[in-house]
């Protein structure tokens, strides 16, 4: 996919609200430093884990070097569950979740009705995995600086 349209800006700020959540008060804390996230949160895969996924995508979509998230990918394994680590190094190599490839696609375009299906998509996924994921597609969205 391309990188997301900046018209759909408002709609991934509303995505950060998720971040007010009391499940997510302790990744809040740790927004800017996503390597403390690795293995924080609820969920059968961590809400950071899932979070930081989404960051990742985010930076792969918009071109900006994952290495500035200071993620030491051999570490993870000791950091969180076996599944959440592999989903991360997946991630770190650019290897996603086909419902997350789908919605960059939708954000790439400009079909309304398409992108908030695939909102809905992700935010039914699982207990508070969508929504983490989500928030951190929007946080690195908005760190990317180009919209």
């Amino acid at each position: 996919p391309g990188s997301p349209k900046g018209k759909w800006k408002d709609l991934w700020l509303e995505w950060l609200e998720f971040l007010e959540e009391e499940e997510f008060a302790n990744l809040l804390n740790e927004i800017d430093r996503p390597e403390k996230m690795i293995g924080l949160g609820p969920g059968s895969t961590p809400a950071g884990d899932d979070l930081i996924v989404g960051l990742v995508m985010a930076f792969r979509l918009t071109g900006k070097d994952n290495s500035e998230l200071g993620i030491d990918r051999n570490t993870l394994g000791r950091k969180t569950e076996w599944f959440s680590s592999e989903m991360i190094r997946d991630a770190l190599d650019g290897k996603f979740w086909k419902r997350g490839i789908e919605l960059a696609s939708a954000l790439a375009e400009d079909d309304v009705a398409r992108v908030l299906e695939k909102t809905g998509r992700i935010v039914d996924w699982g207990h508070l995995s969508g929504k983490a994921w989500l928030a951190g597609l929007a946080c690195g969205l908005e760190q990317s600086g180009i919209y």
